[in-house]
This record gives C-alpha cells, sequence and structure tokens, in this order.
C-alpha cells in the first residue's frame, strides 16, 4: 500500500459507515430545510399558509406541488456546497448550481451541456478552464 492511499478496505466497518451515516444526516437536514424554504417563499405567492403545501417527489427525490389549486405553478430546487438555488414558473423549469469543483470542468461534461464552447475551453490550461466552466 503506498502512502495516503487507502481504500475502504482498510478501515472497518464502523469507520467506514461513521462519515456515510453524518453524510445521510446532513443530506436529509438540507433537504428538510429546502422544503422549509420553498414553502415559505411559495406559500405567500399562492396566498396560503406554509403548512397547506404539499409535495410529491420524483424518483431524484425533487420535490413538485402536489396536484391540487396550482397546476400550472413549477419550482426548481438545486444545491451544491454552501448555495441552494430555488426557481419558480409558470412553465416546466429546470435549474443546476454546481459549487466549483476542478474534477467537474471535464471536456465530456461541457461536450453534453455546453457543446458550443467545446473548442474555446480545450485550448485552455486546466486553471482556466475550471475558471471559465464556472
Amino acid at each position: 500500500m503506498r502512502c495516503g492511499h487507502f481504500g475502504t478496505q482498510d478501515f472497518t466497518s464502523g469507520e467506514v459507515a461513521r462519515p456515510q451515516e453524518r453524510r445521510r444526516r446532513y443530506d436529509a437536514t438540507i433537504r428538510r430545510s429546502i422544503v422549509g424554504v420553498s414553502r415559505l417563499l411559495l406559500a405567500p405567492c399562492l396566498g396560503v399558509l406554509p403548512d397547506g403545501l404539499r409535495f410529491t417527489y420524483n424518483a431524484f427525490r425533487k420535490p413538485a406541488l402536489a396536484p391540487g389549486p396550482f397546476p400550472h405553478l413549477h419550482f426548481n430546487i438545486s444545491h451544491s456546497g454552501d448555495w441552494i438555488l430555488l426557481r419558480f414558473r409558470l412553465a416546466i423549469l429546470g435549474v443546476d448550481v454546481e459549487h466549483k469543483r476542478e474534477d467537474m470542468a471535464t471536456a465530456e461534461i461541457a461536450a453534453r451541456f455546453f457543446p458550443a464552447e467545446c473548442s474555446t475551453l480545450a485550448a485552455l490550461t486546466q486553471t482556466q478552464r475550471c475558471a471559465a466552466f464556472f
């Protein structure tokens, strides 16, 4: 084994499980916070109390307003690091926010989401690419 390179086989099951459990608790807290903020922002716009709003969740755990008196209002949520983005619209929409990470600024991701900018990004150094990407 090289110094500084560890795999899960190098730790006990408890040592592996503790960080995973902390991450699950953190994720659950973030999800509850996002839904709470969504309620507080949506309720006054719709003229209802926050606890009167009901949500459904898709396969990716994204909330949506449950079928009811507001069928045309859509919202979407994205979070990464310390950032949360909520957007409301009278049409289906998508949003995404990403914490700046050098490993995300890849040619594959650029080709999928920013095909027109691929040649510009490819001409940059990795540091410049990351800054331009985000």
